[in-house]
């Protein structure tokens, strides 16, 4: 199945009030459970959540290390108001600096030793963006843990994922997911994507709808 582009920006009020209202605790933690197997030594003390939406990732990073600030970067303005909400909600503001920047541009964001980003890729114009601007925001041999949707082999496959996963929730999520899903990249393209970038990234599918690409950076640029 070819490729077909999503809009870069899921901002719109309703689509905010639906993903904050979602649950994605299965895939986040995928990440988390990655991320904790690949992270040896003393605990993160900062960290960037690149895309982090409505905050969920950024809040489970926060718990999973706490003694861990968390930087999460979003170019939605709606989205980080959203996330400000739950943020506070949970007492986890003073942990969690919400931070709105359209990539590539980084201006004023840390170096860190660990970045993470969950179904960012596919949103962004060229996928190149995401991987020129991880060495750039990295301390010398930073952790890289990096998920998105892996596109599905055909329709009838695609179809199938959405039942098994959305079936309960409200149309627009429903169709947000199948565009995310067409708008995907397979693990062979983000293979490709990083040998461009040169990368020392390796990437994996996980469960049924999933590709993780992880490994350590050395800042650049």
């Amino acid at each position: 199945m070819e490729r077909s582009a999503e809009p870069e920006l899921m901002d719109e009020p309703q689509q905010v009030a639906a993903y904050a209202a979602a649950d994605f605790s299965l895939a986040h933690e995928q990440l988390l459970f990655h991320l904790r197997t690949l992270w040896q030594g003393p605990a993160p003390t900062c960290s960037i959540d690149l895309g982090t939406g409505t905050g969920d990732i950024a809040m489970r990073l926060a718990r999973a290390y706490p003694g861990c600030h968390v930087t999460a970067v979003d170019a939605g303005a709606v989205m980080l108001r959203q996330a400000a909400q739950l943020i506070a909600l949970a007492g986890l503001a003073e942990r969690i600096s919400l931070v709105q920047r359209h990539l590539p541009d980084i201006t004023g964001l840390p170096h860190v030793p660990l970045l993470v980003s969950n179904s960012l890729l596919h949103h962004l114009p060229d996928p190149m963006i995401l991987w020129r601007v991880l060495p750039r925001l990295a301390c010398p041999g930073a952790l890289a843990v990096i998920m998105d949707l892996r596109r599905p082999r055909c329709m009838e496959e695609l179809e199938q994922l959405v039942l098994r996963h959305a079936a309960a929730d409200p149309p627009i999520l429903q169709n947000d997911f199948r565009a995310s899903l067409h708008a995907a990249y397979t693990c062979d393209e983000v293979a490709a994507q990083l040998r461009e970038a040169a990368l020392p990234l390796t990437v994996d599918a996980i469960g049924d709808r999933h590709w993780i690409a992880s490994g350590r950076l050395q800042r650049g640029g």
